[in-house]
């Protein structure tokens, strides 16, 4: 779903949670799945959850929380992944010793680089578990925010196994605000929904328009069999605000907004369909 700025992005997908709740939560509780909805923001995170009524059906997290819910059990693999970090980063400061245009008073801090992340590694190399954190700490065995977008979608590229297991238990995978989801997160979901045989549902809601981190991915091509839903309606901006948007909007993905005001409708409430809509 690519829409604007008071369009009702989100109010579609608490809609669209709360349809898969009521027609599909059945099945899904027997079989010990849930819906995933994922979004940027604790406070995002709260908002959504009270809209869909603290369903424990759905998950909400942010997008680091959901990616270590994926990769957590995998222990084993992220230990590898971490001695590979430091691998490269040895590798990285030799090859800057090794240069001969590198700064004499730079090379002591390079060599004593190079014996701590020596000693990383052999401490790394017998932990046996690894939790998720805000920083970064290797040696203490905790990832941080940079090593989970880094990790995850890299192990979710590397082995089938566990991109089947991410859709058997979440067939459905909704991402809010995806225009700044990072690119790697976004493939990495793709590749899911292109390689899995089950049933796997994956949508994406944002604005490239309203990309706020230049690490975010911005406008997603939609893939083969995929549906585009636009929203032209803004709820939010006068007409005279809608114009100037519509202005800047017509350089870019040339998306018109249009003020729901101007339009009339009259509803048959007892066949519950759509009579006449009409302009004013």
């Amino acid at each position: 779903m690519v829409a604007g700025a008071g369009s009702g992005k989100t109010t579609s997908l608490v809609k669209g949670l709360a349809h898969l709740a009521k027609t599909r939560g059945k099945d899904l509780r027997m079989r010990g799945q849930r819906i995933a909805c994922i979004t940027y923001t604790e406070v995002a995170v709260r908002e959504i959850w009270g809209d869909v009524g603290n369903d424990p059906l759905i998950h909400v997290s942010t997008i680091h929380s959901f990616l270590w819910s994926v990769v957590r059990s995998f222990q084993r693999d992220i230990q590898a992944w971490a001695l590979t970090r430091i691998d490269a980063k040895v590798d990285e400061a030799q090859k800057r010793l090794a240069n001969p245009r590198t700064q004499k008073q730079t090379r002591p801090g390079l060599e004593r680089d190079i014996e701590r992340y020596h000693r990383q590694r052999d401490i790394v190399g017998r932990l046996t578990r690894f939790t998720y954190g805000t920083g970064s700490d290797f040696a203490r065995g905790v990832l941080g925010h940079a090593d989970i977008i880094a990790m995850v979608p890299a192990l979710i590229e590397q082995h089938q196994l566990l991109r089947d297991l991410v859709a058997s238990r979440f067939p459905f995978i909704f991402v809010d605000e995806s225009q700044d989801t990072v690119p790697a997160v976004v493939a990495s979901l793709r590749r899911v929904a292109e390689t899995v045989q089950h049933e796997f549902c994956l949508g994406f809601f944002g604005d490239p328009m309203q990309k706020i981190y230049t690490t975010g991915a911005g406008a997603i091509p939609p893939g083969v069999g995929w549906a585009n839903i636009t929203k032209p309606e803004n709820f939010r901006c006068p007409r005279r605000v809608l114009d100037v948007v519509n202005a800047i909007r017509a350089e870019g993905d040339g998306l018109v907004q249009t003020d729901p005001s101007r339009w009339s409708t009259e509803v048959d409430c007892r066949k519950c369909t759509l009579v006449s809509p009409a302009r004013r």
